[in-house]
């Protein structure tokens, strides 16, 4: 393993002229954009613990995976626990490189859309992260710094039809389809399917009071709000 020192811890040290630890702190593993795979883990570990259950017996379904390991959320779980699932791209190039990098994983070139239509017209952005099936997203993000390079047609799935392709029990749903996420979580048949974590993007910049309507979605199908990040919402389910 890799060691890097915590230079958070460091900067400290030097700038306020203060004694050295003995024992040397690090930088702990993330792939996530900000540590949520680390609050996952923690999550489903605890889980586990409680309930007696093997973390390596559980799945992931990942809808707006993008790159095979930055800012991914799922990435850690398969590289530290051997975990295996499916990702969900519309972008085909990113399917390309998931396919290829991510070879245990089975992968859907696809969007993912509460619509009933085969198909739909996706828009890639300059920025394959802020890709979306809303123009107006790309055009809104982070005061203009995106741009649509162009729209393709890609296949058109529902979520439940994704989460009924899983032949395990899933540990983590992760939904980042920027601008429609609360869309796909208002169509998850809970009855039958009920991940241990659901993290997920709320876009409160494009859609105001997104994460209060999430968080009342997920209180209404027994899920709890554990953490909060700058960008994402992570929940467990409140029945195992």
């Amino acid at each position: 393993m890799l060691y890097i020192n915590n230079y958070f811890i460091e900067n400290q040290i030097i700038a306020n002229k203060l004694s050295r630890p003995a024992l040397q702190p690090y930088l702990k593993v993330s792939y996530s954009q900000l540590y949520e795979d680390i609050i996952i883990e923690s999550l489903i570990l605890s889980i586990c613990k409680n309930h007696n259950l093997d973390i390596n017996n559980f799945s992931y379904i990942d809808i707006g995976a993008n790159h095979s390991i930055s800012t991914n959320n799922t990435y850690l779980f398969y590289e530290r626990y051997n975990m295996d699932g499916i990702l969900v791209d519309a972008n085909p190039l990113l399917c390309d490189e998931l396919s290829s990098f991510r070879s245990r994983d089975h992968v859907i070139n696809a969007i993912v859309s509460d619509s009933n239509e085969k198909e739909s017209i996706f828009y890639i952005s300059d920025k394959h992260e802020i890709s979306s099936l809303s123009k107006d997203f790309i055009i809104s993000w982070n005061n203009g710094m995106a741009k649509v390079l162009k729209e393709i047609i890609v296949p058109n799935f529902k979520i439940n039809d994704i989460l009924a392709m899983s032949n395990k029990k899933l540990a983590i749903l992760s939904i980042d389809v920027e601008g429609l996420d609360k869309e796909i979580l208002s169509d998850i048949d809970f009855s039958k399917y009920r991940p241990m974590v659901i993290v997920i993007e709320p876009s409160d910049f494009f859609i105001k009071d997104n994460t209060n309507n999430i968080i009342d979605i997920m209180n209404n199908n027994n899920y709890t709000l554990i953490s909060i990040t700058d960008v994402n919402l992570i929940f467990k389910t409140n029945i195992i």
